[in-house]
C-alpha cells in the first residue's frame, strides 16, 4: 500500500522478511515485520528494536539500530572497513567498531549485506526481502 505525502514522496507500507545470520557462529535471528518505506529509508521494529536502513547509493548503506539500552550506526559501503557507533545510553559510553563491507547486492525486492567485524573476526550476512 502507498499513500503520497504532504510535500512530495511516497510511504509504503512494506513485508519484511530475512534474517542477520552470525556466520563464524552458526548463529541467526529471523526477520519477519512490517515496515515504511519513504524515499531511500526503510524502517521497522524488531522484538522492541528500531532499525532504519537507508540506501545511499548501489555500494553504500547506513543502518541504525536503537533499543532502550543501545544506539548503534553501522555504515556499509562495498569493500571498504569504516568505523561503527555504538553508544551506550545509560552512561553516554560509545565505541568505534571497525566494520568490513564484503559485498552489497540490492534491488527493489531485496537487500543482502556481507559484512565483517574487525576486532572479533565475525562474519555476517545481513538480508531482508521487502514486498507490498
Amino acid at each position: 500500500m502507498t499513500t503520497e505525502l504532504k510535500g512530495g514522496g511516497i510511504l509504503t507500507k512494506l513485508n519484511i522478511k530475512g534474517y542477520l545470520k552470525d556466520i563464524t557462529n552458526n548463529e541467526i535471528t529471523k526477520i519477519n515485520t512490517k515496515a515504511i518505506k519513504v524515499k531511500n529509508k526503510i524502517s521497522y521494529y524488531l522484538d522492541q528494536e528500531k532499525y532504519t536502513l537507508k540506501i545511499i547509493s548501489p555500494t553504500k548503506l547506513i543502518l541504525k539500530r536503537s533499543t532502550k539500552e543501545i544506539d548503534s550506526i553501522i555504515y556499509f559501503e562495498e569493500n571498504k572497513i569504516l568505523p561503527s557507533d555504538y553508544s551506550l545510553k545509560d552512561n553516554n559510553l560509545s565505541l568505534n567498531i571497525d566494520i568490513r563491507t564484503d559485498k552489497i547486492n540490492l534491488n527493489n525486492e531485496f537487500i543482502k549485506i556481507s559484512y565483517t567485524v574487525i576486532d572479533s573476526n565475525n562474519n555476517y550476512e545481513y538480508y531482508i526481502e521487502m514486498s507490498e
